[in-house]
């Protein structure tokens, strides 16, 4: 096919794709067409504020480094995780409060950029192929089971974008003897996608070594082999400046985990009804691969054996949807959703097979009619007809169980024979298709017609099936956003951090809003923050960090000076001294207790070592204010009904046990206040990442008999419960009622003097922070020695600070904030922050494309000559082995551990 008609076809597959995503949601109400977006899950959670984020940043609101819309985070890592791509700079264009609706379009463009990339590589991998069939599985791509399913992490799409590029200049680099575009092509992906990039880089260790011996001619390999392995080195370094800071900031992450332990845990079989839909989606693909192996005797020539090395290549690739082990060694380990991560892959293969199995199937001319039987002919036509009733009707019956997944991140049983039932006669439709082409029952024109159609009644079912489920109205999250627009113009310029009273919003969408706050929730949360924040009090679980929680001397000591409620919540009316700004939904308060974002301290804070937070608390009110007053009074219950307690003063663990399993047993105390107080309950095992804690449901709490909180703790609302804040001469009725049994380190009801925090409050020595770009500046008072600067700030390894002009010491405070030694005398004190690792890796990229540049100007001289061909020989067995020992990990190693635990 000519380059003018491939990217004319590619334009074609690329509108037929946009009218399909139009139809699907003007068919449901989706934006542009309605109000709903498709953004839900990690869309909502994670990629819609992070957009918000990267537009602030774009737009010099937000920096890049000290990104304080996340507690100081660095934004390095977060970019080339989610953001990286040319389509995530297009939310300039959008207004802060159209990202939700934007989500739509982003997708849209995405899924047909993918058919379009698609449908330019198919004609070069395979002449043969005429534009309709190119277009119509282009179309099947852009609408594959792992474009379906995942389409909620957007920044995955990227991936099936530069996928068959990334084939297409494999083989040019093996057949043709260039390899710039494999570089290239290497590099964007994992610039674009590097958590990702791991797949793909052991995938193609995988595949090159078996491909070059299976495939390339003998005398071809060793060039070959060296022209892959160079191509990937040079990559790698390329791309060093990106991958070396992202790696050092995920190895401080809390998504870490022990590896092998990983592959030992959980069933052998995975969740087969959500993996295997990533392939099953798109039936005319499978049916491609079914003919394949039922020909493959009858094929012959060097392009036959491509194909019977692509069909088991496809086929190996298929094994991690059954096979949980291996399965878990593709994700790097443990995964909580999304079980098919690297389906980009597989999808590109069994598209690939399919259409070359189509290619490779050309049949011969018909004797006299073109058209072919007009029998057949009618047959065919009545039978993708009926497969479109069936669709219309399923999706029409039985749409509240096809949006399963979007609710529960996993495919139910129920929803995975619903769309089987279509998609079985889907595929055998496409099994038929095939078979007329063997066969040459009809004509090429008529078969790439009924190819089309088929491809197009799949795509539809399939985007309505998944696409039309996943509609949330995000009227709620624009309310705050719009919050955000009110506020921040009112700004000063001085830093300080906004909280949440109870999560009510995304935590990612208060910096998404514009925000400084300490909240995060991506793969790359720092593990010292989260761990850190839970012990002080704010809840959090798997990697998601809170700001709400903990209690007003915390949130002194973390700079948040405003709180942000919602319209149906009860507001203190004692406790904030102005309403900054309010709308429908929300009311900003703004606190009178706070003594600004930094606090001059006598030694740099130290971790407490306990896991009871409302003694932590206590314990860092003494480190940072001695006095003799308290600033917690502790409080026993006056009786119990119904549950016992024990404690073992060897491990520590507080025993709360049920009398009856059948009947909940009571805590009850009565508080007789002498003075102001704000009542704390708390109880906590100890800090960890899982999604859900087992002492989660514990509690229901009720204060003057009316509820405080239900099935306390649970994942939104895990951090110190606030009971409250009484006045002198108050008596409080408090009711703890076990629902289950507990063993905790600490469980505590508690009050904060307000009047022993105030005095501390009006004493402490707080300072004002101003932010300017990649700097944080501090007016402090006149240091006396040995003072230090406690910033709520995370610490990170390239933070540096001057005080006064001169530099000083940065140490780590409190587990993962930042404390600055003042020198006496000392008035400002400035810090800074570059990611460690970034100007190594930075170096390396440079050096590496100063290198590429000195080999191409100096490639033909005879001493570089002589070094290539010492190369030749040992790339083709380096290769090799590394393709074997890349097999090994990847399929067997996982099986042999899993076995070894069940042994």
């Amino acid at each position: 096919m000519e380059k003018r008609k491939r990217w004319a076809w590619g334009a074609a597959s690329a509108g037929v794709v946009t009218a399909l995503f139009l139809l699907i949601y003007a068919q449901y109400g989706l934006y542009p067409f309605g109000g709903d977006s498709i953004g839900w899950g990690d869309m909502k959670q994670q990629i819609a504020p992070l957009l918000l984020q990267l537009r602030g940043i774009l737009l010099g609101q937000q920096d890049f480094f000290l990104h304080m819309q996340s507690g100081g985070m660095d934004f390095w890592g977060v970019f080339f995780f989610f953001l990286s791509s040319p389509f995530s700079f297009l939310v300039v264009l959008v207004p802060a409060q159209g990202v939700y609706d934007f989500l739509n379009i982003l997708v849209l463009l995405k899924c047909a950029a993918a058919a379009f990339s698609l449908c330019v590589c198919l004609p070069r991998l395979l002449p043969r192929l005429t534009g309709p069939v190119c277009l119509a599985f282009s179309v099947g791509y852009a609408f594959s089971g792992y474009s379906m399913l995942y389409f909620v992490n957007v920044h995955w799409l990227d991936m099936m974008i530069l996928f068959p590029f990334l084939a297409l200049a494999f083989l040019r680099a093996v057949h043709r003897r260039k390899n710039g575009a494999l570089i290239a092509a290497l590099s964007l992906q994992l610039v674009m996608g590097f958590y990702l990039g791991y797949m793909v880089l052991l995938f193609l260790a995988i595949a090159a070594g078996a491909y070059v011996w299976i495939c390339v001619p003998k005398p071809q390999r060793p060039a070959a082999s060296l022209r892959v392995c160079a191509a990937v080195a040079v990559s790698l370094f390329l791309t060093a400046g990106v991958w070396v800071p992202f790696m050092l900031q995920y190895l401080q992450s809390a998504r870490t985990t022990d590896f092998i332990l990983s592959l030992q845990s959980g069933s052998f079989l995975t969740h087969w009804a959500t993996s295997t839909c990533t392939l099953f989606c798109t039936a005319t693909f499978c049916a491609g691969g079914v003919w394949c192996a039922v020909c493959r005797g009858k094929w012959e020539g060097a392009r036959s054996r491509r194909l019977l090395f692509l069909l088991a290549l496809s086929l190996l690739m298929s094994v991690p949807l059954w096979i949980e082990p291996v399965n878990k060694f593709w994700h790097i380990g443990s995964y909580q959703a999304y079980p098919s991560r690297y389906g980009f892959i597989l999808v590109f293969l069994w598209a690939l097979l399919a259409a070359a199995v189509w290619e490779k199937m050309e049949p011969r001319r018909l004797n006299s009619r073109e058209k072919g039987p007009p029998v057949l002919l009618i047959a065919f036509s009545l039978f993708t007809l009926g497969i479109l009733v069936l669709a219309a009707m399923v999706l029409m019956t039985r749409m509240d169980m096809l949006d399963d997944y979007c609710h529960t991140l996993w495919v139910t049983e129920e929803q995975w024979n619903s769309l089987m039932l279509v998609l079985f006669f889907l595929f055998c439709a496409a099994l038929l298709l095939y078979g007329i082409r063997r066969y040459s029952l009809l004509g090429p024109r008529v078969l790439s017609l009924f190819l089309v159609v088929l491809t197009l009644v799949q795509a539809w079912f399939t985007g309505s099936a998944f696409l039309g489920g996943s509609g949330q109205d995000p009227t709620y999250e624009k309310q705050l956003i719009a919050l955000g627009e009110d506020v921040l113009p009112q700004e000063d310029g001085t830093l300080h951090y906004v909280k949440q009273n109870r999560k009510s919003t995304d935590v990612n969408l208060l910096g998404g809003a514009g925000f400084a706050n300490l909240s995060h929730y991506t793969s790359l949360t720092a593990r010292s923050m989260l761990y850190s924040m839970k012990k002080l009090g704010y809840s959090g679980y798997w990697m998601e960090v809170g700001s709400h929680g903990g209690t007003l001397f915390s949130d002194a000591l973390l700079g948040v000076d405003s709180v942000l409620y919602q319209k149906r919540e009860a507001i203190p009316d004692d406790r904030y001294d102005a309403v900054l700004a309010e709308n429908d939904e929300f009311t900003l308060l703004h606190s009178g207790e706070t003594w600004g974002m930094g606090l001059i301290v006598p030694a740099v804070p130290q971790e407490i070592d306990s896991h009871n937070r409302l003694q932590v608390q206590t314990e860092l009110f003494r480190q940072l204010f001695p006095r003799e007053d308290e600033l917690f009074h502790f409080y026993q219950p006056a009786d119990s009904t119904g549950v016992m307690y024990s404690y073992d003063p060897d491990s520590g663990i507080h025993n709360y046990q049920l009398e009856t399993e059948e009947q909940a047993g009571v805590l009850r105390y009565t508080i007789a206040l002498t003075e102001e107080e704000t009542l704390y309950l708390d109880l906590f095992k100890d800090t960890t990442n899982r999604l859900s804690e087992p002492i989660n449901g514990t509690l229901n709490v009720f204060v003057n008999g009316e509820c405080a909180a239900a099935s306390y703790p649970d994942k939104s609302q895990n951090g110190l419960l606030d009971l409250g804040t009484f006045q002198a001469g108050e008596t409080v009725e408090i009711e703890v009622w076990f629902l289950k049994n507990a063993e905790v380190y600490g469980f505590s009801v508690a009050g904060l003097r307000r009047s022993v925090f105030r005095q501390a409050a009006g004493s402490a020595r707080g300072c004002t922070v101003t932010q300017s770009g990649n700097r944080l500046t501090v007016s402090v008072e006149e240091a006396r020695p040995g003072e230090w600067l406690f910033l709520p700030v995370q610490y990170q390894t390239g933070m540096r600070a001057w005080c006064d002009g001169e530099p000083v010491t940065v140490q780590r405070a409190l587990g993962t904030f930042t404390a600055v030694y003042l020198p006496q005398g000392g008035r400002t004190v400035t810090l800074t922050y570059w990611p460690d690792g970034l100007i190594a890796g930075l170096t390396v990229s440079l050096i590496t494309a100063a290198l590429l540049g000195l080999w191409r100007l100096l490639r033909r001289r005879v001493w570089l000559r002589r070094l290539k061909y010492r190369l030749r020989l040992l790339a083709f067995p380096v290769l090799l082995m590394v393709s074997a020992l890349a097999f090994f990990l990847a399929f067997l190693f996982p099986v042999g551990i899993y076995l070894l635990r069940a042994g």
